[in-house]
């Protein structure tokens, strides 16, 4: 395959309804369509890397770059705030995040939550970008779930975790949550608020990249790339990574080093040859269809 920058992209759509869209059509008619992906940048990324989304050490990666040690190595999953709305027999996640609860109230549901999950020896803590499930031994199994990202329009019970310790958690942190006054006024005054919380990332070792560099701003992706011992700028002769913001007229100089992918966040994959550099005849993307 020789040398190949992957970028990660957001939508398609965006991008397409953009200042550079035409510079975008032009460049993908030049490219190959791949089979679509799944949907979310985390899913882009790991296929990037070239390994399964739910190997790579996202709870871990990010608890050593913002939490103290001695917290980060009792972390065993991320635990993010999922919006859900009930239907006939299944639950659908509608978005992630606390909404516009107040920081007070945040730190007052953490305190509550940890009052519950003392007895069975765990408790959450929170760092700038994330909330972490932690241990008193370090030692619980993998949820293997898929991040939020990835479950957008989606029914729960098709991500819900295999191990059944993590299915009763789950489901008695939901009862608490939808029973949490706070939360309960929040939702009466008409604010989306999240009513159950998610663990993934628990993966504990570190799978090995198909590439050799990473080039990135968004934080979870910088610490995961120093987790797999990546190197944080493009390696002469080496294929990487890139996410951070990407102009079209770029792509030229990008296809003189090799091959460039593009992953798409909506799932969307296309690869471009550097020979694609002097298909001027290729039409605009989408006008041939």
């Amino acid at each position: 395959m020789g040398i190949q920058t992957t970028w990660l992209l957001p939508s398609l759509r965006a991008l397409l309804r953009g200042a550079d869209a035409e510079l975008w059509r032009r460049w993908l008619g030049r490219a190959s369509r791949l089979p679509d992906g799944t949907f979310g940048a985390r899913q882009a990324f790991a296929d990037a890397l070239g390994v399964p989304l739910t190997t790579l050490p996202w709870a871990r990666a990010c608890a050593a770059a913002e939490l103290a040690p001695t917290e980060a190595a009792q972390v065993v999953a991320i635990a993010e705030p999922i919006q859900t709305r009930v239907e006939v027999f299944n639950m659908r996640v509608l978005g992630s995040g606390w909404g516009a609860l107040p920081d007070s109230q945040r730190a007052q549901l953490m305190a509550d939550l940890n009052q519950y999950l003392q007895a069975e020896g765990l408790c959450l803590v929170a760092g700038a970008h994330h909330w972490y499930l932690c241990a008193e031994d370090g030692e619980w199994p993998d949820p293997q779930c898929l991040p939020c990202d990835s479950l957008l329009g989606s029914s729960l019970s098709e991500f819900l975790p295999q191990s059944l310790v993590w299915q009763r958690l789950l489901n008695e942190l939901q009862v608490f949550l939808n029973q949490h006054a706070p939360l309960q006024a929040a939702k009466a005054r008409g604010e989306t608020q999240a009513d159950s919380l998610w663990f993934w990332g628990g993966a504990a070792s570190s799978p090995a990249a198909a590439v050799a560099w990473l080039e990135a701003e968004e934080f979870e992706f910088q610490a995961l790339g120093s987790r797999l011992s990546l190197a944080a700028k493009a390696a002469a002769g080496g294929s990487g990574i890139c996410e951070r913001p990407f102009d079209p007229l770029d792509v030229s100089a990008s296809l003189r080093r090799g091959r460039l992918r593009l992953n798409f966040a909506c799932g969307a994959r296309f690869v471009l040859e550097s020979r694609d550099r002097w298909r001027f005849w290729a039409p605009a993307w989408g006008e041939s269809s």
